[in-house]
């Protein structure tokens, strides 16, 4: 805690037994109430004569400003030392930064040698308030984001809550028991393609006061990524008997995940086509085997040679959205294998 002082030569009287008269006014700190942004001091006002003694005629003081207090001298007194002309003992409340400057004007006057005024102006020791804190966010999937803050006081918690939807989540401790300006964490279990607003607050680890009541933090706003599905396929209607058969697919999929593409034929019978991490819009093509094209011709019948089929991707056990196709053989095919209907017959001699 800080002590402040000010002291006002009054002048010298003459003689061999010449003594000086200071008036000095001391600010002294006593405590400071983080809760109440306030601090105590005591303010007191002396008269100081030195090495001898002086005697008072008429002598009056005075001060003013941030308290004020008057008075006047014992006429015919001798006064030597210290002599405490005023004290007070109060309670001095800071701006809303914590900040707080206080000040004084005093002055002595007598007809025998003692006079002078001055002022004197105190900064006190700031009281710690509440945290300016940025928070922004990165690294955004299907279900999570990183959220990384910058502080200009060391934190104690920093929490977040979620507005989806026009609905405000709960207050959710993200970090505790820190002492440190700067931070991050992930938010993990938000919804796939999903808009959110994340509001910020943090408590001040010197102060315990949270930073969003008193508008210290600020909020960020995204999207979570869909989960990779299939947007187009190359060949919409495949050649089953085609020697070589290929299918060439187009995915939604910014964050490059490992999908795996499948047809599904008219039989409920899975083809995996495989995997593929290629981005958004990025041509991946699958050639398929001979137990894939078998596959095809066996669920197809002579008569009804074209089939549909229902292409699709998975990733994380995720199924966004289908596209359809067909495929088909044709009768001159090498492949071609049709199927008869057969029915039983007797004769009798």
């Amino acid at each position: 805690m800080a002590t402040f002082t000010k002291d006002i030569n009054l002048g010298t009287t003459s003689g061999t037994y010449g003594s000086t008269g200071t008036l000095r006014l001391t600010i002294v700190e006593n405590s400071q109430s983080i809760a109440n942004n306030k601090t105590n001091v005591t303010a007191t006002l002396q008269f100081i004569v030195s090495p001898y003694s002086w005697r008072a005629s008429s002598a009056s003081w005075s001060l003013s400003g941030y308290k004020s207090a008057s008075g006047s001298l014992v006429g015919m007194q001798y006064y030597s030392g210290t002599t405490t002309l005023w004290t007070d003992t109060f309670d001095v409340e800071h701006e809303s930064d914590g900040s707080k400057t206080i000040s004084f004007d005093m002055s002595f006057t007598s007809t025998f040698t003692y006079s002078g005024s001055g002022s004197l102006s105190c900064t006190l020791t700031k009281i710690p308030r509440y945290a300016t804190v940025t928070s922004s966010y990165s690294n955004v999937t299907e279900t999570s984001a990183k959220i990384s803050w910058s502080s200009d006081a060391n934190i104690e918690t920093a929490q977040y809550r979620l507005i989806v939807d026009g609905t405000t989540g709960s207050w959710v401790n993200a970090q505790t028991n820190l002492n440190t300006k700067t931070g991050n964490y992930t938010i993990t279990g938000l919804t796939a393609n999903k808009s959110y607003k994340i509001e910020f607050d943090y408590k001040r680890k010197d102060s315990g006061l949270w930073s969003y009541s008193a508008g210290k933090t600020n909020s960020v706003s995204f999207k979570t990524y869909q989960y990779p599905y299939l947007k187009s396929i190359g060949t919409s209607d495949l050649n089953a008997g085609a020697s070589t058969l290929k299918q060439t697919f187009k995915l939604y999929n910014p964050l490059n995940r490992n999908a795996t593409i499948y047809m599904k034929l008219a039989n409920n019978t899975v083809i995996n086509c495989g995997s593929t991490a290629n981005g958004t819009d990025v041509a991946y093509t699958y050639t398929f085997t001979t137990a894939n094209k078998n596959a095809m011709n066996s669920s197809i019948t002579n008569t009804t040679l074209t089939k549909n089929a229902t292409y699709y991707c998975t990733y994380s056990s995720q199924t966004v959205s289908t596209v359809s196709g067909k495929y088909h053989i044709d009768s001159s095919d090498a492949n071609y294998k049709p199927t008869f209907s057969t029915s039983s017959w007797s004769y009798t001699t």
